[in-house]
């Protein structure tokens, strides 16, 4: 990351594993320097995208700025198991959902 204090606070809590005590040690406030280390770990702690959902509530019960944890660890779950990673009745709750999956669509278009 280019910056070896992110780097092992990062590593710090991947080593931790429980949601809970990354975002005691970490932080789910909305000071970005320990919010994303908080996601970004439970995000390498989740193996299976079968855990996804269930990851993802546990990371807002622990309060905090629960948004934009959220945000960004739903954000790297889609890049890694795409929209599939979220049940169907949940990404039909998501408001304007067709025209941000085309949008996605029409980005990624452009990248590739």
């Amino acid at each position: 990351f280019g910056n070896s204090r992110f780097s092992d606070k990062l590593k710090q809590a991947v080593r931790m594993r429980d949601i809970s005590t990354i975002a005691s040690n970490i932080g789910v406030d909305s000071r970005a320097d320990r919010s994303w280390i908080t996601a970004v770990a439970v995000f390498l702690n989740t193996r299976k995208k079968r855990d996804v959902v269930n990851t993802m509530c546990e990371l807002i019960k622990q309060g905090g700025d629960t948004d934009t944890t959220a945000a960004m660890y739903g954000a790297l779950v889609g890049a890694k198991w795409g929209i599939t990673a979220f049940p169907n009745h949940l990404r039909k709750g998501v408001e304007d959902s067709k025209g941000l999956i085309d949008l996605a669509d029409k980005l990624f278009e452009i990248v590739v």
